[in-house]
């Protein structure tokens, strides 16, 4: 059973118990053997924050591209014709390149004929 000093947020120390103190609450084997300051445990609790608003910041990233993506992946599946897709992607490339290549990737079997061969075709004087 861990001592209440442990639990309350309020009068915790963590690693910062002195040697004789963790004798005296029968702390040892609860904590790890070395005592950090309290002023590194601050700042590492910085640390800590900074990283975990770093990573809710690039989860949010993440799923705002997923959304542009889908949403240029339907207007380009609307369009009926392969120039018109190919100048919808040409457009989007030149708006975001993150976004467009994310798209090609993630629809190359798709997205291949009407996103790279189109305008070779195109420039050979082939006019089908």
């Amino acid at each position: 059973m861990y001592p209440c000093q442990l639990l309350d947020p309020l009068i915790t120390k963590g690693t910062c118990f002195p040697d004789e103190e963790r004798d005296r609450l029968n702390l040892r084997g609860l904590l790890p053997p070395r005592r950090l300051s309290l002023e590194v445990r601050v700042v590492l609790g910085f640390v800590r924050v900074r990283l975990w608003h770093r990573h809710a910041c690039l989860c949010w990233l993440r799923r705002a591209l997923q959304t542009q993506v889908a949403k240029n992946l339907v207007q380009i599946r609307a369009a009926e014709d392969p120039m018109q897709k190919f100048m919808m992607l040409s457009s989007l490339q030149d708006r975001n390149e993150t976004i467009f290549f994310k798209l090609l990737i993630e629809n190359i079997e798709e997205l291949g004929a009407c996103g790279m061969g189109l305008p070779c075709k195109w420039g050979r004087g082939n006019r089908d």
